[in-house]
C-alpha cells in the first residue's frame, strides 16, 4: 500500500499523517519520524460525507506542520472543492484541525 511506497522516501526527522483506523504500523516502523494519526474517514463518515477525510487530513496537517496558515489553507480547500460540498468540507477541515 501507500505506506510501503512512500515511508522509505520520506526524511529523518519528518512526520508521517496516518489515517490510523486504515493503516496498521509494522514492528518495525521507523523511530526517527514523528508519527500521527486520527481516524478521518469516520470524522467526515460523521459529517455526512466520507469523501472529506482527505479535508479532514488537510485540517490535521495544517495544524501539526504548519507551513501554510490555517486561513490560507482553508481558502485553498473552499476554492479547490465542488461549490455544493464548500459546508462539508469546510467542517471537515475544522474539525482536523482541532
Amino acid at each position: 500500500g501507500a505506506y510501503a511506497k512512500y515511508i522509505p522516501s520520506l526524511a529523518s526527522g519528518g512526520t508521517l499523517l496516518i489515517e490510523d483506523e486504515l493503516v496498521n504500523l509494522p514492528h518495525d516502523h521507523r523511530q526517527d519520524i514523528i508519527t500521527r494519526g486520527l481516524p478521518a474517514t469516520h470524522i467526515a463518515e460523521e459529517l455526512g460525507n466520507n469523501r472529506a477525510a482527505n479535508t479532514v487530513m488537510l485540517g490535521f496537517w495544517t495544524a501539526i506542520v504548519g507551513a501554510v496558515s490555517r486561513e490560507a489553507m482553508r481558502q485553498s480547500v473552499a476554492e479547490s472543492v465542488p461549490p455544493k460540498t464548500i459546508e462539508v468540507n469546510m467542517k471537515a477541515f475544522d474539525v482536523g484541525h482541532e
